[in-house]
């Protein structure tokens, strides 16, 4: 019988809550700035922890002969991830108003993309 190795790479699974670990943020640089608004642009990095679940192809029964997963358990992991990206910040103001108003300054946030939860792969035989 001859056996071969094959890793996971990619497993499907959903994210059930997210805890922010660690934050760090560079020194913002102004990327444009005019009469009642400005924006800027933040380096962050932020440490997060991830309850994730997932479906367990190592310990799961796949027959081949349907082309389908006769038993495929899932899984629960929590995982911690670290992740680098840019933020904008937009700041808006009535230049006309009085600044130590509540609601005199408006902050918009944009961070642009998605973060990414990774599970450890797992040898799988297959037989």
């Amino acid at each position: 019988m001859m056996r071969r190795q094959a890793k996971i790479t990619t497993i499907s699974g959903t994210v059930e809550g997210v805890a922010v670990k660690d934050l760090e943020m560079s020194e913002p640089l102004i990327i444009h700035a005019m009469e009642g608004s400005a924006a800027f642009s933040v380096g962050v990095q932020v440490e997060y922890e991830a309850e994730v679940t997932y479906d367990d192809v190592a310990n799961g029964s796949y027959d081949s002969e349907e082309g389908d997963w006769a038993y495929l358990p899932t899984k629960n992991e929590t995982v911690e991830e670290m992740d680098e990206f840019e933020v904008e910040i937009i700041i808006q103001y009535d230049p006309e108003d009085e600044l130590d108003k509540p609601d005199a300054i408006t902050v918009d946030c944009s961070i642009g993309q998605d973060f990414p939860v990774t599970v450890q792969p797992t040898d799988l035989e297959l037989k």
